[in-house]
């Protein structure tokens, strides 16, 4: 949509990476540094969307719901450069570590309810399996 409402060149590539909710951020920054090392002098924009209607839980499970009021609908662009020109006192941040994790294997990260209705659990376990994450991340440090 972006390519064609802006005219943009053939050369120019386009990624979905739909239904990730907030950890596309992650996955995006990752993938565009992976990009602009394989493409020096290079610019590279970034757009995200976090749209929460595919993720609402209809069901009942109080632990499930509260998710429902906690994450809202936004949008965020970023452009990254691995061009010199760039870093002459015109860039703000410089990305110097990016490493990610994920626990989704695990049972206790995730779950459907007793009907068999996904949704994100955030119960008592969620301190713990954030822990888990955390000690993997931090182990990558």
């Amino acid at each position: 949509m972006m390519i064609n409402r802006f005219k943009l060149r053939a050369d120019v590539q386009s990624y979905s990476l739909g239904g990730m909710g907030c950890s596309n951020g992650v996955v995006a920054v990752n993938l565009v540094k992976d990009l602009l090392q394989a493409r020096p002098n290079s610019n590279a924009v970034f757009l995200t969307t976090e749209v929460t209607t595919p993720a609402f839980y209809p069901g009942h499970d109080k632990h499930r719901l509260v998710t429902n009021t906690l994450f809202r609908m936004g949008a965020a662009a970023m452009l990254m450069s691995n061009k010199a020109a760039a870093w002459a006192g015109r860039a703000k941040y410089q990305l110097v570590f990016n490493h990610r994790v994920h626990i989704g294997a695990s049972d206790e990260a995730f779950s459907p309810d007793d009907q068999g209705i996904n949704g994100v659990y955030l119960g008592k376990n969620v301190v713990t399996e954030a822990s888990r994450a955390l000690t993997k991340a931090m182990w990558a440090v």
